[in-house]
């Protein structure tokens, strides 16, 4: 897990500069490769470097993925798929492909397969268009969001003509923006009392929610019953908790902004 927090540390600096696209293939590959070296490995030290080597890449992929899953789909739908469709599913495959896989080197083998199904798929994807226009490539952002309108059937010309007047406005600002251009690091998550407590407040919800959670996940084994099927039963009971929670998310915020 310590490996897994470097990677997703180093990779939002990382697809902040060089694009969401790159970094997420570079953490496939990454993943993939070392995936299959630990297919090979015949020692426990061996075995834990390479695994280690992964958490790495597989920490950079869940950062960067999520951030470009949001700006890529559309404001009303983030809460249901963030909340529904990316890990439960999870919970429920990949147990069933665990079990036919049967040992661990040929489940190793499967997630390198994987990787390269997933390099290629994404290989075919653009760019995010946020990612895009805050970096002023305002005629790659036009190409992109005319591209993801096509494939959507839009062809409301009012709704394309208020798409190309916020690429205008985008572009003054960009060109606003390089005059005083200033460089975010981590420091400014705490550089001001503000910032400080919202940092704080999110991140000892996410360790003591983290602590719950992966307390359960890497204790399975100890619970009566399949392995298998116990993980598949967490993965099917998560999706209303998860709505729950989201609703309740909403409801509290309306309260909040309406004090």
């Amino acid at each position: 897990m310590f490996s897994v927090l470097i990677g997703a540390l180093v990779s939002g600096q990382l697809s902040d500069r060089f694009g969401r696209k790159p970094v997420l293939i570079i953490s496939l590959a990454g993943m993939g490769v070392f995936s299959l070296a630990t297919v090979f490995s015949t020692t426990f030290l061996q075995f834990n470097i390479l695994r280690a080597i992964v958490g790495i890449f597989t920490g950079a992929l869940s950062a960067v993925f999520g951030v470009y899953l949001i700006e890529n789909i559309p404001k009303h739908h983030r809460m249901w798929i963030n909340t529904i469709v990316t890990w439960s599913p999870n919970f429920i495959i990949y147990p069933i492909i665990a079990y036919f896989c049967y040992d661990w080197r040929n489940l190793a083998l499967f997630s390198f397969i994987i990787s390269l199904i997933t390099i290629v798929n994404l290989l075919c994807l653009h760019e995010s268009p946020r990612w895009l226009i805050h970096h002023g490539r305002i005629e790659e952002a036009r190409r992109v969001l005319g591209l993801i309108r096509h494939l959507n059937g839009k062809t409301c010309e009012k709704e394309a003509a208020e798409i190309e007047q916020m690429l205008r406005f985008e572009q003054e600002a960009f060109e606003a923006k390089l005059k005083k251009r200033k460089h975010y690091t981590f420091h400014h998550l705490v550089c001001t009392w503000k910032y400080f407590r919202w940092t704080i407040t999110l991140c000892s919800g996410l360790i003591f929610v983290s602590l719950v959670n992966y307390g359960l996940l890497f204790n399975m084994e100890k619970l009566s019953g399949s392995l298998y099927w116990n993980n598949i039963l967490f993965g099917v009971s998560s999706p209303p908790f998860r709505r729950v929670t989201s609703f309740l998310e909403m409801a509290f915020s309306r309260l909040y902004d309406g004090l």
